[in-house]
């Protein structure tokens, strides 16, 4: 109330209702001030019965403002002010209140420097959370439960059982759940059944992350549909795309009247685009029907801080808005862990929105890839690409002298307004005038900087460099230093005078700034990311953290060779502990291959549940297929060590050997790229002439190599990298896995060799605390290729001997399901062969 009774306690100003934090309250002043004292919507953060922090949710004019009701829970606050300093609340105050109050959420309104306030409606405290029965579980998975029902055949997998009670006891005692459940356990029900029930009787949200496509679309177009089709309570589960995902109808307005410059072909691309825009149900890429370019897509796809929000005259049938609006009613969110990641790396920098609405629990299926997940969103990487592009947003000069971009479109825009004073047109074409030739400077400077980096790199004669103490010392690394101070003072001059127009656009009146806000809007976040830029090439280079790996290296590409600057946290086991399994109530992880050595020893000190102490459930389940009857494990014993000049050679004859035993339908699987093609090519015509089809990964897309493959029974797919994960053919197209090599990690990458210091530095093995485990869960990941049912029957073949006569094989063996080994010479294997297939 504005003129209640006031206490000052501990910087705490207590009024009769909500109380304010004095930091809190100079951030509603502040962001009322910059939005030139007009109406602003805001989010408050409750600690202690006091606003804490406030997140910015929309902006409005003197009279009014959008009330943005979204990711808002029980015991949240919104607030908003009365630029009059009248406090008593409107009509329509009131119905959003009242809508708000009864879902738990406080209704608070201030002044303009938030010294006075009235709490229309106080918050209310979630309720304690109820727990989920086993027997409720039960009674959908039990032989006479209701999945056995609608599926006649059903069988009862005790397995799945003992998982989904896990799960339970992870959700009932707040506490997170490692599972190894193995292929064939039908893990995705075991944590979905458990996961809906606590989401809709606690009125929570949680998010399934997968790392494949295959598994989302699995669990979006299977699991979910059958399960609202089972289950006794209603629930909602929708996909999650990242934002990139969706068309912006605000970016398609402004390009019909601005065609691209290309060929007629790709015009008429452009123009199937358009008309899907009008057609189209949810306006996202894979409803396009075809692969669009990516410079058109580019052009066209919604960006986050390019959005204008409730001020975009398509705000209220956005594509993206109207996807987030269906998640933020969600109970079951599935998204993919990079689009997971990307929101907890957000909320991880303190903005509190990210790119998910909010969420209380998660389910990262896939799980032995978060490390490599999270390594990538808590780093960085610059290359030249990625500056040009976002200066040639900003402007550029065209075939035939035409000028585009946000620059252009703000001249223009300014010189066609009719109320714009004469003296105010002209100082925004000076500004431009003055930005243009330091763009120019940039550009060039861009240029010079990075094709600097590529020289020094190319005469190293290497792809990548990590910049160690002693790199840094070098005089080469020095050159480079000094040439980053110039690009950056360049840089910072730049971004200086664009900062000068935004200041002098935001002075016009409000009528005439409205039909530049756009435009202005894209520039403003053209010169942040710049800045951004420019900010990770400065810590890049200078970082004295030891806690970081700071590395060089260059990538051919269709422009060229393309050098990038790289960072990445050389431990993510602290940011994942802060930002994951201590930020959420419950956090189940869980995957087919996940233990090594038959613990979890390794991946909870990669993944940070090490110090989650008594805080987590562990639990390796078998798979339920006989692996003894359907698998055959070979390794010959006389082709030669890796580290021999004749492995390639003698490997090349036995591998043709191998696959003419099963007719081809097989894998060969390689930990190089160069391996795969000297292989591939050597039995190409061999196969060929034997009726066999050879495919190779890079010839096509993936899945037109996979859908090939399990139509054409006489083939045989070699491979390296993401074919060792997430493919599943079931069948008989697949009966043959050929495990060229235990695959190591290449010992040079920056980050591995950082890590593997770090290790050693720290007292440890680094060969045996990381090098080997990490091989073993990719040799799991492979070995997992070949039995995806219980008719599926083959062999896999080892041909790196390493896994018998090494000391460390047996930890390889040990993580491996109970099956059948033989090992011999080549010719006892081929016909070892010969005999379980028969």
């Amino acid at each position: 109330m504005g003129n209640g009774r006031k206490l000052v306690e501990n910087g705490v100003e207590q009024m009769e209702g909500i109380a304010f934090k004095e930091s809190s309250k100079k951030a509603i002043e502040a962001a009322i001030l910059a939005a030139k004292g007009n109406e602003v919507f805001f989010k408050g953060f409750i600690s202690d019965g006091n606003v804490i922090d406030v997140e910015v949710l929309a902006r409005g004019n003197q009279f009014s403002v959008p009330a943005i009701l979204q990711d808002l829970e029980p015991g949240d606050v919104v607030i908003h002010n009365h630029p009059s300093g009248r406090l008593t609340p409107s009509t329509a105050d009131i119905n959003i209140a009242s809508r708000l109050g009864a879902d738990g959420i406080g209704f608070i309104i201030v002044n303009n420097d938030c010294r006075s306030s009235y709490t229309v409606v106080e918050p209310k405290k979630p309720d304690a959370l109820l727990n989920i029965e086993v027997g409720e579980v039960r009674d959908v998975l039990d032989e006479s439960g209701a999945i056995s029902k609608l599926l006649p055949l059903y069988e009862k997998r005790d397995e799945q059982l003992v998982m989904a009670e896990k799960v339970i006891q992870g959700y009932n005692e707040g506490k997170n759940v490692i599972v190894e459940a193995g292929t064939g356990t039908g893990k995705s029900l075991a944590y979905l059944i458990p996961s809906i029930l606590w989401a809709v009787k606690n009125k929570k949200r949680v998010v399934v992350s997968t790392n494949t496509i295959n598994l989302q679309e699995q669990i979006i177009s299977k699991d979910i549909p059958f399960l609202q089709q089972t289950l006794a309570v209603n629930f909602k589960g929708v996909l999650v795309k990242g934002r990139s995902n969706y068309l912006c109808k605000a970016k398609l307005d402004k390009l019909q009247g601005d065609l691209f410059e290309e060929t007629d072909e790709e015009l008429m691309e452009l123009k199937k685009i358009r008309e899907w825009a009008f057609t189209t149900s949810d306006g996202s890429k894979a409803d396009l029907g075809f692969r669009p370019l990516e410079k058109h897509w580019e052009k066209l796809s919604s960006e986050g801080d390019l959005c204008t929000k409730a001020h975009c005259p398509h705000f209220r049938d956005c594509f993206f808005f109207t996807a987030r609006r269906e998640s933020a009613t969600a109970d079951i969110m599935v998204v993919n862990h990079h689009l997971l990641f990307a929101d907890l790396a957000l909320k991880g920098k303190g903005l509190e929105g990210g790119v998910l609405p909010n969420y209380h629990g998660i389910v990262l299926d896939e799980a032995h890839n978060v490390e490599d997940v999270a390594t990538t969103y808590f780093g960085a990487s610059i290359n030249r690409f990625l500056v040009l592009k976002q200066l040639r947003r900003i402007y550029q000069t065209k075939i035939k002298g035409k000028q585009t971009g946000t620059l252009q479109e703000i001249l223009v825009k300014a010189q066609t307004q009719r109320r714009l004073p004469v003296a105010a047109k002209k100082s925004i074409e000076n500004h431009i005038n003055n930005i243009i030739p330091l763009l120019a400077q940039l550009v060039d400077g861009t240029n010079e900087f990075f094709t600097a980096i590529e020289k020094w790199i190319a005469d190293d004669n290497k792809s990548k460099l990590r910049i160690t103490n002693q790199v840094t010392k070098g005089h080469r690394f020095q050159t480079i230093k000094e040439l980053s101070k110039k690009y950056v003072n360049k840089a910072n001059t730049f971004t200086s005078e664009i900062n000068s127009l935004l200041d002098a656009l935001e002075e016009l009146p409000s009528d005439v700034f409205s039909h530049l806000l756009t435009s202005a809007v894209e520039l403003n976040a053209m010169n942040k990311r710049i800045e951004g830029i420019v900010s990770t090439i400065e810590s890049i280079l200078n970082s004295q953290s030891d806690q970081e790996v700071r590395w060089i290296e260059i990538k051919a590409s269709s422009r060229g060779k393309n050098a990038s600057l790289c960072l990445a946290p050389l431990d993510v086991s602290f940011e994942l502990n802060d930002n994951v399994f201590q930020k959420y109530e419950t956090v189940i992880l869980t995957s087919a291959t996940i233990a090594t050595n038959g613990n979890f020893s390794y991946i909870k000190k990669r993944i940070g549940l090490s110090k989650s102490k008594g805080n987590l459930i562990e639990c390796i389940l078998p798979s339920p297929f006989d692996y003894k009857r359907q698998v055959l494990l070979c390794v010959p014993m006389d082709i030669p060590l890796p580290s021999s000049s004749e492995f390639l050679d003698e490997n090349t004859k036995f591998i043709l050997k191998a696959i003419l035993k099963t007719e081809g339908r097989a894998f060969v699987l390689f930990t190089s790229f160069k391996m795969l093609n000297d292989v591939f090519y050597k039995l190409k015509s061999h196969l060929e002439n034997c009726g066999i089809k050879p495919l190779k990964q890079g010839q096509h897309q993936r899945h037109y190599l996979l859908e090939t493959f399990k139509n054409d029974v006489n083939s045989v797919l070699f491979a390296t990298a993401s074919f060792w994960e997430g493919v599943d053919v079931q069948g008989k197209s697949l009966s043959n896995v050929i495990l060229v090599k235990l695959p190591f990690s290449v010992p040079d990458e920056p980050i591995i060799q950082a890590r593997q210091e770090l290790i050693e530095k720290e007292g440890g093995n680094p060969f045996m605390n990381y090098t080997v485990p990490q091989a073993i869960l990719r040799f799991k990941q492979g070995f997992g290729r070949l039995i995806r049912s219980k008719e599926d029957k083959g062999v896999v073949v080892c041909t790196d001997k390493r896994i018998l006569t090494k000391y460390y094989g047996k930890m390889f063996l040990k993580s491996l399901p109970s099956c059948s080994i033989k090992s011999g010479n080549s010719s006892d294997i081929l016909n070892n062969i010969t005999y379980f297939m028969k």
